[in-house]
């Protein structure tokens, strides 16, 4: 990569074992792993496929460094904001653009540049102060929704498919649950636990039991996504009717056929509604 790289080192008094996200501006728990499960739980995205133009954007402290892949974020956060890699707060890091001051962290190894171009200034909330909030507790119920609604986008994968991905997801799930319930109950039978009355809520977590079963047809997807997330129900307009060669099994011929032409509508307002509605919008 050529051109002039800057970015400041800031480390916060916070945890450090807490990293901000860029897409909320909270503060994470439990390191890159936790932020990483962050994003896809929370923001829909994915970590190993990327996100898009926009990149992984840093966002700890001053720091407005852009990465293509998040493995290089990763790498960039435990070198540079994390207790491991920080010695002190007030280091600094400044890149003239020479070949010898960029890193292979910085560059993709494939010959694309990784590091992207810094934001346009921060967003207007990165420098206010922020709470951190807990995060809730895991549902499983919303993240199989979500699979299930990025394979409905796909318009080359059919909904026989999507129940058969359904089938074997649910069997692998049913299956690792039961395996860890085992290790689990064998761990407290060891250490003498079974009679706490948390261990009985404990495996009970492990009880899982078809999780599609609210997802099995087209039209329980359709309510689930309106209870768990903004879903705006598009309007089927009539468009008019077209004229087809059809065959005709007991004329045995091709004969005309009148066919009704509908389009699916969404409201443009609604979208602009949701969209306003989504605080990472403003960012």
């Amino acid at each position: 990569m050529r051109g002039v790289l800057y970015f400041e080192v800031n480390v916060e008094s916070h945890n450090m074992d807490e990293f901000r996200c860029f897409k909320c501006w909270k503060y994470v728990k439990h390191g890159v792993s936790g932020l990483s499960k962050h994003l896809r739980h929370f923001h829909g995205l994915s970590v190993k496929a990327g996100n898009g133009r926009e990149g992984f954007f840093c966002g700890q402290g001053t720091c407005v460094l852009t990465f293509a892949h998040f493995r290089n974020l990763k790498s960039h956060l435990l070198e540079y904001h994390s207790k491991e890699g920080v010695s002190d707060g007030s280091e600094s890091n400044v890149s003239d653009g020479s070949e010898d001051n960029v890193s292979d962290r910085d560059v993709d190894m494939a010959g694309n540049d990784d590091l992207l171009q810094p934001q346009n200034g921060r967003p207007p909330s990165l420098c206010e102060p922020i709470d951190f909030t807990e995060e809730p507790d895991f549902d499983l119920e919303s993240s199989l929704l979500r699979m299930v609604v990025n394979l409905r986008c796909n318009s080359s994968v059919t909904f026989k498919v999507i129940n058969q991905v359904m089938d074997e997801s649910s069997a692998i799930l049913e299956d690792t649950a039961g395996f860890l319930k085992s290790k689990v109950t064998e761990f407290l039978k060891n250490k003498n636990l079974m009679t706490d009355p948390d261990a009985e809520v404990l495996l009970q977590s492990f009880n899982i039991k078809d999780p599609f079963a609210t997802l099995r047809t087209e039209k329980l997807q359709t309510k689930l996504m309106k209870e768990k997330f903004c879903y705006i129900e598009p309007r089927e307009e009539f468009l008019g009717y077209r004229t087809e060669m059809i065959y005709d099994k007991k004329a045995k011929a091709n004969l005309p056929t009148q066919i009704r032409e509908t389009f699916q509508y969404v409201s443009p307002i609604d979208i602009l509604k949701l969209i306003l509605t989504n605080p990472d919008a403003v960012h």
